[in-house]
């Protein structure tokens, strides 16, 4: 598995922490809430990242964060499958489990898994405690703060037309 170049950067996120500049983020929402995973694109701009891998299913929603003009690469998830490579972190907001078994693969050893989807009680993911253990992974979940929606609204202002 190739592993991307880790540069770490003075990033506070809230409860995140420092975010090496190698991200994969994988971008897929229900309809409704697709706004959520353009707050973090445009979060993750603002904050200087430019070597980010954006993973969504659907190319409509591609499109839009294209649009965005952050550089950031746009992939769907079958590409991210095939290529095997690895990341120093990985932001889940797709709200569903079986991303979560399949994105935990792709972290480098000392990888952080930003879990921000909002899953449904009734999903479940099945990770392996010693993957966790021997690549001495962090997991960290985070929930939306509305306290933050003035910052967030103004980044996205940031980008303009885009």
């Amino acid at each position: 598995m190739e592993t991307n170049k880790k540069i770490l950067l003075s990033l506070e996120l809230d409860n995140v922490g420092e975010i090496p500049c190698d991200i994969y983020y994988y971008y897929c929402f229900k309809k409704s809430l697709y706004i959520t995973g353009n707050l973090w694109v445009t979060t993750l701009h603002h904050h200087g990242h430019r070597d980010v891998t954006v993973s969504e299913m659907n190319k409509s929603r591609l499109e839009i964060v294209k649009r965005l003009e952050t550089g950031f690469r746009l992939v769907t998830p079958d590409v991210l499958a095939s290529e095997k490579i690895q990341y120093d972190v990985i932001i889940d907001c797709t709200g569903v489990g079986k991303v979560m078994e399949i994105s935990f693969n792709y972290l480098t050893p000392g990888g952080k898994y930003v879990l921000f989807g909002c899953c449904p009680p009734t999903h479940q993911a099945s990770v392996n405690p010693f993957q966790i253990y021997d690549k001495e992974l962090t997991l960290i979940g985070v929930k939306i703060n509305p306290f933050s929606f003035p910052k967030a609204i103004g980044w996205l202002s940031a980008m303009g037309n885009r």
